[in-house]
Order: structure tokens, then sequence, then C-alpha cells
């Protein structure tokens, strides 16, 4: 189903849970808003797919879950620019 908005290209909710059209999707937001296209695009990413997966587990806190994941991906970051800066 395409809305058919002149000059802004559609994009389905469901390509972007499924890491498709995320590039247009920025690029439509950029030429509007300012925005870390790199920040951005990770977030996308990052809240569509983890996200969903651990909805649909009743048993987990998502939130909670999330704030761990987020966590040890930004330790797992920390860790890797200092490997890289030490080569």
């Amino acid at each position: 189903m395409s809305l058919k908005v002149e000059g802004v290209p559609y994009i389905g909710l469901d390509h972007l849970i499924a890491g498709e059209d995320i590039e247009v999707f920025i690029h439509v937001l950029k030429c509007n808003f300012k925005i870390d296209k790199e920040q951005l695009k990770k977030d996308l990413i990052f809240y569509f797919s983890i996200k969903k997966i651990i909805e649909k587990s009743t048993i987990l806190d998502v939130n909670k879950v999330l704030n761990f994941v987020q966590n040890a991906v930004d330790k797992m970051e920390e860790k890797l620019e200092k490997n890289s800066i030490s080569f």
C-alpha cells in the first residue's frame, strides 16, 4: 500500500523492521531535520530488531533487557576502540 504523497517515497513499517529502506528513510529525514545519520541508523536497527524479539518473550522486562544489551554494546565498542588504537 502506498500513500502516494508527492515527493515523498513510501516506506512501509515492515520494511524498516526488516532493516530495509533505512537509508531512504534517513535521507527523507535529513532533508527536513538535523540528525546524526549514523546514530539514527544504529538506533533504528537496534530498536526494531532486538526490541521486537524481546517483546515476544513475555517473561522478560523489555526495558531492562534493552538497557542491559545497550550497556554491553557500549562496553564492547569501547574495548574495540581501545584495541584498534593500540595497533
